[in-house]
């Protein structure tokens, strides 16, 4: 049975949606469009099969009341990372993703099965 420490997780920050200006401050990012990607290798097989999940999102960043502004451009991936999962709950995801790997690794057996007559 597959762990979530199992799966290699890569985020990749694909869009910033952003007010150009906002309460006199400048591009203030409201949206963030995210990629996850899981991978698990299965080294029993030979050579080594890579099975990927991934989830795209668009996480929104509330803008209500913005303490510690950080300009646009310092923001990391710490930081992006840090406001998705204030809004997203990504162990949740990442559990699903581990799932939906461990079904394709570990199939489950047919819950019906189509036979032929046996005359």
């Amino acid at each position: 049975m597959l762990q979530v420490s199992d799966l290699t997780y890569t985020w990749n920050i694909q869009n910033f949606v952003a007010y150009p200006t906002f309460n006199d401050l400048q591009n203030v990012v409201f949206s963030v469009d995210w990629k996850l990607t899981a991978t698990y290798v299965d080294e029993t097989k030979t050579p080594g099969v890579e099975y990927i999940e991934e989830c795209v999102e668009s996480t929104p960043i509330s803008t209500d009341n913005i303490t510690n502004f950080v300009p646009f451009e310092q923001l990391t991936l710490d930081i992006t990372l840090g406001w998705i999962s204030q809004v997203v709950d990504v162990d949740a995801i990442k559990l699903r993703m581990l799932e939906t790997i461990e079904s394709r690794v570990n199939p489950p057996p047919p819950s019906v099965v189509i036979l032929p007559p046996p005359f």
